[in-house]
């Protein structure tokens, strides 16, 4: 079985960006503070950092700049890392079409006004109102959403303060509105089973996502997690098991559906398990050793007959 996806075995975000826009894609990270509405009472999901999992929004040289000047401190940081001068504004810390849909609009044109491609927008699917989704059908740029669904199974454990029937509401008004849209999911959860886990994947799969990022549970020392796991420690993943977890996973996405993320890589300083998490690049040599080890590849036991028709384009309209 050969790779069908360049070097590698599954459809990954570089994979899907150069086939689309003909070159490397960039992802800038934003903080435009826009708050979270599960974290009204000061906690909102157990494994959130105190900046929202934005990795760059703790960064103090960021604190007080507009969207386009993080934008363009980022494109001069990474300048030297990558050479591309095609980018996406990825909106990420905390929720982020949770403010009157006319400061949504104007971040969102900031973004735009800096030279970006097109927005990839972090979100929850229970603030999605019809004011929010008409903005975003507005937009001609290339643009999508994340969805934070993290699990189907222990939602209340985490406290992600919305059922599994919202999810499914958000991702059928998108849908039908041609938004693309992709979902978070949380591998090694103590609440669960890895088939309970793998249930997720094909909950996502089965509402229209177009894309999926997988990560492994990791605990940062911020986050509400971090005090439960002092009282209670509970079996984290060891790299083999989520590297076998992670491809069973692929095994059974559809290979239209691309993998933007694949492992986790929280901020090093806060982190307290798993420690494994720290070598990034061995984690995704490891995943690709297995892959062909059992000769998977992404889609190999996917069931496409059950799955409805997916906008695959990152662009919303063309």
């Amino acid at each position: 079985m050969e790779a069908l996806f360049g070097a590698k075995r599954y459809r990954t975000f570089d994979y899907e960006m150069k086939r689309i826009f003909g070159s490397k894609v960039i992802k800038l990270s934003v903080d435009a503070g826009m708050g979270c509405p599960n974290r009204k009472n000061g906690v909102g999901c157990i494994f959130c950092t105190e900046t929202g999992s934005g990795e760059f929004a703790g960064n103090p040289e960021l604190k007080g700049l507009s969207v386009k000047e993080q934008l363009e401190y980022q494109r001069q940081m990474l300048s030297g890392k990558w050479k591309s001068d095609k980018y996406i504004a990825y909106f990420q810390s905390y929720t982020n079409t949770y403010a009157p849909v006319d400061i949504l609009k104007q971040k969102y044109d900031e973004a735009l006004s800096a030279g970006v491609l097109g927005l990839a927008i972090a979100t929850r699917p229970d603030c999605l109102g019809d004011d929010v989704l008409d903005l975003l059908e507005s937009y001609e740029c290339p643009l999508w959403l994340e969805l934070g669904l993290q699990t189907i199974t222990c939602h209340k454990q985490i406290n992600r303060g919305y059922d599994n029937d919202v999810f499914t509401k958000a991702a059928k008004a998108l849908y039908e509105r041609k938004i693309p849209f992709s979902a978070h999911i949380i591998f090694g959860l103590p609440w669960e089973t890895p088939e309970q886990t793998l249930d997720t994947v094909r909950f996502a799969v089965q509402n229209g996502v177009f894309a999926l990022k997988l990560h492994m549970l990791y605990i940062d020392k911020t986050a509400p997690l971090a005090k439960i796991y002092e009282t209670d420690k509970f079996h984290m993943l060891t790299m083999d098991e989520y590297v076998d977890a992670v491809t069973e996973a692929l095994a059974i996405i559809p290979p239209d559906i691309a993998i933007h993320r694949i492992t986790g890589d929280g901020k090093k300083s806060n982190l307290i398990e798993p420690q494994w998490t720290k070598n990034k690049r061995l984690v995704l040599n490891e995943i690709d050793k297995v892959m062909i080890k059992k000769n998977y590849i992404q889609g190999c036991k996917s069931d496409n007959n059950t799955i409805k028709s997916r906008q695959v384009m990152y662009i919303n309209k063309q």
